[in-house]
Formats: structure tokens, sequence, C-alpha cells
């Protein structure tokens, strides 16, 4: 389960970043809504993406830092 969570936010953040960096590169204003929705979502699905990580990857990540 916490593989699918962490899966499920990872594609849901990157998804949202892609679309607001496609949104703010291409138009000339970026109305407020979109960033009312956007930053949440990012903010969210990021925390969950990072709280839900693999065990394996954060013991090689602790492992390699004290290396």
């Amino acid at each position: 389960m916490r593989k699918w969570f962490h899966e499920k936010s990872q594609v849901l953040f990157f998804l949202t970043l892609f679309v607001y960096i496609g949104i703010w590169a291409t138009v000339s204003y970026i109305g407020v809504y979109v960033t009312y929705v956007a930053a949440p979502v990012l903010i969210v699905s990021g925390a969950v993406m990072v709280l839900t990580r693999p065990k394996e990857t954060l013991e090689q990540s602790i492992g390699s830092k004290a290396e």
C-alpha cells in the first residue's frame, strides 16, 4: 500500500509540476486560481511522496551518506 501511495503521489506531483511550468512558460498571465490549485496539490503530493518512500531507498540513502 505504501508503494502504491508513493507511485500515485509521484505521478500527480510531476504531472502537476509540468502542467504548471508549461502554463507559466507559455501564457503571459497566470490566474490566481491556477496557483491556488497547483500550490496545494504540489505541497500535499510532494509530502506524501517523501513520506511514503520505499524503505530500501531510504536505507540506501542513509547508508551512502554514512560512508
